[in-house]
């Protein structure tokens, strides 16, 4: 690590020995990869908590937010339903990812029979193709998530509280209106 990035201590409790504590791909991220703590098959629109069997001790004044891996938003069609999700540092309960599938069932269709994955699994929906996260591109189905899949970053931030006050001075701006509005005349 460089020796300019602040060092925070982050307590963990009764981590599964075989799983991987969420850790930095690459010298300099931002983001902790976290892995999913069991097996899991998503289907289409269903959104479903994922285990990670992490459970920490923040220290005060810090917080976990919850984001999604870009790889991952970009090959399939889950994405965490509340991203960016919060920790606060007073949780001690298992983290748990909240993913959704937004495949839409009416979209799976084949026009070349090659195109027809490998896996399929009965469903609501009758025959659907099953992709694991290694898929190529966001084709619409249903995924399968192992244990040990890298699920989601988590990233330690510092926590700010607003205080708020009446009659605060208040900066000249030559902005005026909200939604839409820029550069409008």
């Amino acid at each position: 690590m460089s020796s300019n990035i602040k060092i925070v201590e982050v307590g963990i409790k009764d981590f599964p020995k075989d799983l991987q504590l969420p850790f930095y791909r690459h010298r300099g991220d931002m983001g902790m990869d976290v892995c999913a703590a069991a097996d899991y098959i998503i289907l289409p629109g269903q959104t479903i908590l994922i285990a990670t069997g992490l459970s920490v001790v923040l220290p005060e004044n810090y917080a976990l937010e919850v984001r999604p891996r870009s790889g991952l938003s970009l090959k399939t069609n889950l994405h965490i339903a509340n991203s960016p999700g919060t920790i606060d540092s007073g949780y001690r309960d298992e983290i748990k990812i909240i993913m959704r599938n937004l495949s839409q069932a009416a979209l799976i269709a084949y026009n070349d029979p090659a195109e027809v994955p490998l896996k399929t699994l009965e469903s609501p929906y009758g025959k659907i193709p099953l992709y694991d996260l290694n898929v190529k591109s966001t084709p619409h189905g249903a995924y399968k998530i192992c244990r040990g899949d890298r699920i989601a970053q988590l990233i330690l931030v510092p926590i700010y509280q607003a205080q708020w006050t009446e009659n605060a001075e208040e900066a000249e701006f030559d902005r005026q209106g909200g939604f839409g509005h820029s550069g409008v005349k």
